[in-house]
């Protein structure tokens, strides 16, 4: 025991527990420095060369970088702009950074839920219990998803804000100007990093009322509105600050996107999501579940309708009952449960009582990050042994509860480890999510994109081949994968199966501007097939059809928006070249010259032109006089410079 005790009076210095802390997160996440872009990250960077490339504007932070979403959020879009313009697109400083920002909130938990204590009843060792909260709030498998993807920055930098925003809100001692400012600041921070900031009010109202000195006395006598009158008065110059915030987020917000949130609450949307689908209530079921128990309930990057069953009801009236004691209980003036309902105000966007589009998905383990620090503040304020009434010698009592609580925590860790690798790289991501969800449309077309790309033909055949034998529903981006791997594989069914998507695709009707437009949700449908066109006209390149090159990139533009339209460009640069027009290559390239550092996509393009230029001479592609005439200007001269671009045709 005395082993024990010198070690114990060792952790508690802080010191020690931030170093520990540092150390548990570089276990646990140094493995995804060798982790790559997965799922939305390769679209997002790629397809974005104003981030990427482009000079400094706020056009190029503050848009949206989902299209077909009003998300503004410039202060993560400056974070990677900055970042690959010193580093360039290396996955390893992303993922580096992620866990920077992901051990920055393990040490903010582990302060702010010290505060806390320090301002309640609790007894006993204070700072082993804060860093006991921080402990779970790494080592929890629902934190998977935003360390270790890149595109979890939104979520990652939210938190980190709104837990300095409390932290300063809990600074009674300080000026009231640095109380004010602290929060004023943060609170912008958070907002700026994603909407999740703008409910950071109810948090504050909440931490205040399990921070307030002396405040549960008079809650047991019923005077609620009194104490929580008391307690915004106590912390004012802390709610005066996030109350400044929120009208200059929504002018900016406003100006920049013309756009305040994704569609209004409508009666229909309200019986659609509460009656027919019932979506606040399996999202509450299934976050509690993940929460309490997320070995049992499983980690997912994609959650559909759950199946209607007897454990499907019986977890979704748990989950609400267990809400229903919290709300009672806080009512009661208990602090833990407020703590509690701070946490749950952080899911309150995301429980589909407004609407949200989230890819099908009804839950989402990310969304779990900033209200998992206020969940884990409040399990370590409660006296577990007397809640529970575990039977026996107090020294019996800690020990079974002990013993409870190293094996969730063990099991919470195994569930972590386990499932990081799934994060690896993107066919191993994509791989996960349609073994899981083989029906889910979405998740099946990226997995075939992610497979053709990995050069997993055949496997590509034996997945869509037996769903059209079925008759069952393919996409028409699908079955360009299957022709192009048919092809590959040297099935002649290929070349009339491209043809017939082809075809296909120009009786679709053509997309209006506004249908293209940053917040238009059509714009994320358009974009799939605006590639297809690029990458057959790619394709035709190859083979030396140059004029059906030049127009199956001139159709793609019509379907991408103008942020993605650098790919098509390209090859409309390139076709132009081949057949002899160079002025027209040129100027196809020239709105783009306000970018830097676009030499590697004007490599491939180059690497294009060159590599049929030499099937030309060899006779591998066919050509005219024309494209041996241009061939010959190509590699006398350097049409591909990038820096060139901005001068008179060479």
């Amino acid at each position: 025991m005395k082993a024990i005790d010198k070690i114990t009076i060792q952790i508690e210095k802080p010191r020690v527990q931030i170093a520990l802390l540092i150390l548990l997160c570089g276990i646990i996440y140094g493995q995804t420095l060798g982790f790559g872009y997965v799922f939305d990250d390769i679209y997002q960077f790629e397809s974005r060369h104003d981030l990427s490339s482009g000079p400094l504007s706020w056009h190029a932070i503050s848009k949206s970088i989902v299209i077909g979403m009003p998300y503004f959020r410039p202060l993560v879009m400056l974070t990677w702009f900055i970042e690959f313009h010193l580093f360039g697109l290396r996955p390893s400083v992303s993922h580096g950074i992620n866990v920077f920002i992901f051990c920055c909130n393990s040490l903010l938990v582990r302060s702010v839920t010290l505060a806390v204590l320090k301002r309640t009843e609790c007894t006993g060792n204070l700072p082993m219990r804060a860093w006991l909260a921080a402990v779970i709030y790494v080592v929890h498998p629902t934190l998977v998803e935003a360390t270790a993807w890149v595109s979890g920055r939104f979520d990652l930098l939210c938190t980190l804000f709104i837990l300095l925003a409390v932290r300063f809100f809990l600074k009674t001692e300080s000026r009231a100007l640095v109380q004010f400012a602290g929060v004023l600041v943060c609170s912008l921070l958070a907002l700026s990093s994603k909407e999740m900031g703008a409910i950071l009010i109810g948090t504050l109202l909440c931490v205040a009322m399990a921070a307030q000195p002396n405040s549960s006395m008079a809650q047991r006598r019923g005077r609620f509105l009194y104490t929580a009158t008391a307690a915004i008065r106590y912390y004012r110059f802390g709610f005066y600050g996030v109350i400044c915030s929120l009208p200059i987020y929504f002018i900016a917000r406003t100006f920049s996107i013309n756009a305040v949130s994704s569609s209004g609450i409508t009666s229909s949307y309200l019986y659609y999501s509460f009656i027919t689908e019932k979506l606040p209530f399996e999202a509450m079921r299934l976050y509690t579940g993940l929460t309490l128990l997320p070995s049992v309930t499983g980690i997912s990057f994609f959650r559909g309708h759950a199946e209607r069953s007897i454990w499907t009801l019986v977890s979704t009236l748990g989950a609400l009952f267990l809400i229903v004691i919290v709300i009672w209980t806080a009512a009661k003036g208990k602090k833990w449960a407020w703590l509690i309902l701070a946490g749950f105000t952080g899911l309150a966007l995301v429980i589909h009582i407004i609407p949200i589009k989230i890819a099908g998905n009804i839950v989402q383990d990310r969304f779990l990050t900033m209200p998992l620090a206020f969940f884990v503040m409040a399990a370590v304020s409660i006296e577990w042994t007397n809640i529970l009434g575990i039977p026996g010698k107090m020294k019996i009592r800690k020990f079974i509860f002990g013993f409870i609580f190293i094996a969730w925590l063990f099991s919470c860790l195994s569930t972590t480890m386990s499932i990081l690798p799934v994060w690896k790289n993107n066919l191993l991501s994509l791989s996960n999510n349609y073994r899981m969800n083989p029906d889910n449309l979405n998740i099946r077309q990226r997995y075939i994109a992610g497979l053709f790309y990995a050069g997993r033909f055949e496997q590509i055949i034996n997945i869509l081949d037996p769903q059209i034998q079925k008759k069952k529903e393919i996409s028409i981006i699908e079955l360009f994968y299957l022709a192009r791997s048919l092809d590959k594989e040297g099935d002649s069914r290929g070349n009339e199966l491209l043809d017939e998507v082809m075809l296909n695709l120009e009786r679709m009707p053509t997309p209006s501007p506004s249908d293209l437009a940053t917040n238009s949700e059509q714009a994320l449908l358009f974009l799939p097939i605006g590639n297809i066109y690029t990458e057959y006209a790619a394709l035709k390149v190859s083979s030396g059809d140059i004029d059906l090159a030049l127009h199956y990139a001139n159709a793609g533009l019509k379907f991408i928006p103008e942020d993605s339209k650098l790919k098509s460009i390209l090859i409309i640069m390139d076709a132009s070249y081949l057949n002899g027009n160079f002025n027209d290559g040129w100027n196809a390239i020239r709105a783009y010259t306000k970018m830097r550092d676009l030499d590697d996509s004007i490599s491939a393009a180059k690497q294009l032109a060159l590599n049929y230029c030499n099937d030309l001479t060899s006779g591998k592609s066919k050509g005219t006089d024309r494209n041996k005439t241009a061939c010959k200007i190509l590699k006398k001269s350097d049409f591909f410079r990038v820096r060139d671009f901005l001068g008179p045709i060479p």
